[in-house]
């Protein structure tokens, strides 16, 4: 009985253990895709905890620089977010005549579905978001923009254990790219340019 039990906990442990080694792969491996078949994306929130805050803004581009979707939300139960405002200066009062995200669902999931590979700076902070809202992803490649700049440069942070991660305007002006950063489009356009510096794309 001991070692039956024993054998199930293994398996289980297996198991986890090989969906975790799948999706480290899938955000590894190279997808090869056009650009109109990219789709880069970012989120400005009410915080940093998908299960208990709420996306204030999303966009969405294409490799080609596109945009497929820009709007901003009125959240449906957070009512401040005095932090996240500081960082991206939406107010309440900006999004109080918004519509809620629920009401975009069907859109955005339509968009969610189609490109090969998604891509964000910091890609899984986003990705949070946008699964808690009810949207569902499962495009052949993940690509965070934030980690392959981070590899490019190859400064080790010890403390951490990998190597330095930017942020996204730092990252931006090293390719001589100006923007006013927290904002979800804009946001979207500097991580393409960043992106297409670090595939080798020249406009």
């Amino acid at each position: 009985m001991i070692y039956a039990l024993l054998a199930i906990i293994c398996f289980i442990i297996v198991g986890i253990i090989n969906r975790k080694i799948k999706k480290a792969k899938k955000e590894e491996e190279g997808v090869a895709a056009d650009l109109d078949e990219i789709l880069i994306f970012d989120t400005e929130t009410t915080g940093i905890f998908p299960d208990s805050e709420e996306i204030l803004e999303l966009a969405a581009i294409n490799g080609l620089g596109e945009v497929l979707f820009h709007e901003r939300f009125k959240p449906e139960k957070k009512k401040s977010w005095p932090k996240a405002q500081a960082i991206h200066g939406i107010k309440p009062a900006d999004v109080k005549d918004c519509k809620p995200i629920s009401d975009y669902l069907p859109q955005l999931q339509e968009i969610f579905s189609k490109p090969k590979i998604i891509c964000g700076y910091n890609v899984s902070f986003d990705l949070k978001f946008i699964h808690a809202a009810g949207i569902k992803t499962n495009a052949p490649g993940i690509i965070d923009v934030m980690k392959r700049f981070a590899d490019s440069r190859g400064i080790y942070d010890e403390k951490h254990g990998h190597n330095k991660w930017f942020k996204l305007e730092e990252a931006a002006k090293y390719y001589n790219y100006q923007f006013e950063p927290h904002g979800a489009l804009e946001d979207c356009k500097a991580t393409l340019f960043v992106l297409k510096k670090l595939q080798g794309i020249e406009d």
